[in-house]
């Protein structure tokens, strides 16, 4: 990934790290670095109150993006509120 990106990369400058700081270096090691994040999530909407959504993450290593999808199981309170929100905050006009 280094030589792909060139010296001036995110790949390059954790190379650097790696190198020059025994503490991180240490850290790396523990192979804690790639935790993730639960799956369901809860939040409070201000219009439709708690919704309680299950979290996918969709990675694409070449552009070294990730997308977040948020979707709540069909005939759920959730599901229900994520329909009612698709109204009320589509655009008019």
């Amino acid at each position: 990934m280094v030589t792909r990106r060139g010296l001036a990369s995110r790949a390059a400058g954790l190379v650097r790290l790696l190198e020059s700081h025994p503490e991180f270096r240490a850290l790396w090691k523990e192979h804690e670095v790639g935790i993730r994040p639960r799956g369901v999530k809860r939040y409070l909407h201000p219009v439709v109150g708690f919704l309680e959504l299950s979290c996918q993450v969709l990675l694409d290593p070449e552009q070294s993006h990730s997308l977040l999808v948020y979707t709540a199981p069909p005939g759920s309170e959730s599901h229900d509120k994520l329909r009612l929100l698709s109204v009320v905050s589509a655009p008019t006009g």
